[in-house]
């Protein structure tokens, strides 16, 4: 419809507003089965969609997840400069959204800014970005939560907080994090993915057999299908990696490359 039909000025902001949220949806999809460059695709097309139908919001949710996918490509692929872009995309979100009182909205481009500082080695600025998380997300508000909104909380912050100690090479400050935020209230597939997270610090801090225990819980929601996501397999490579030389590590890598089978 957007590129054939004819409409008024009002429904091509209507449309392309429309298209920028599918490509925000779909952009997501491919980010958590690891195809990067379709979601840098799709969300790069979601920002244009922002820019010509003058729609803030879309803007800020575009931005922010492009800045999400470049610390990961930054991250898996040694790139640091898409980190550097990261720390750029997550502060223009914030500006544009800087008269949005909603302290989810708030907390998550800071703890986005975080992570950002983090993959690039500014641990003062990744504890200022990540204070400001911690401090929004304390806050009251009467405002209706969006959707998409609604997995930033508390627990949801410290995650963010743990993983940007990972990238600034503190597994065991990152694990203490995890540990408590999983108690918290998380979203099932969410909970799923950072237990993977959590065994890969643990992987990371040396603790092998309890990174072991922490990827087993993991493994059979992705072999019963609850969870779909090959993100949070492929966060488990390393404690696979690390159960090869464990003599305990047997059958978790026989289920591993069981799940990386399925998923293929």
């Amino acid at each position: 419809m957007l590129d054939e039909a004819d409409y008024s000025e009002s429904t091509a902001r209507q449309l392309m507003g429309v298209v920028g949220e599918l490509a925000v949806c779909v952009g997501w999809l491919c980010f958590d089965s690891n195809d990067h460059i379709a979601a840098r695709e799709f969300y790069t097309e979601a920002r244009l969609m922002a820019d010509q139908s003058g729609d803030s919001g879309l803007a800020v949710r575009a931005l922010e997840k492009m800045s999400l996918e470049l610390v990961r490509t930054a991250r898996e692929q040694g790139r640091p400069a898409h980190a550097r872009e990261a720390v750029r995309l997550s502060r223009r979100a914030a500006e544009i959204a800087s008269a949005d009182t909603l302290p989810q909205l708030q907390a998550l481009l800071a703890a986005r800014e975080a992570i950002a500082l983090a993959a690039i080695g500014d641990k003062p600025g990744f504890l200022r970005a990540i204070g400001r998380a911690r401090h929004e997300i304390e806050k009251d508000s009467v405002q209706e939560v969006p959707v998409w909104l609604r997995f930033v909380n508390t627990s949801e912050i410290a995650v963010q907080e743990a993983k940007g100690y990972t990238y600034l090479g503190d597994p065991a400050a990152a694990v203490a994090l995890y540990r408590n935020s999983l108690d918290g209230q998380l979203m099932s597939r969410n909970s799923a993915n950072y237990r993977a997270q959590l065994a890969a610090a643990l992987t990371a801090n040396g603790d092998v057999a309890a990174a072991l225990v922490e990827g087993a819980a993991v493994l059979p929601m992705l072999d019963d299908g609850h969870i779909t996501s090959s993100r949070t397999l492929e966060m488990l490579r390393e404690v696979r990696d690390a159960a090869a030389q464990h003599h305990r590590g047997h059958d978790f890598c026989a289920r591993f490359d069981q799940a990386i089978g399925a998923s293929a």
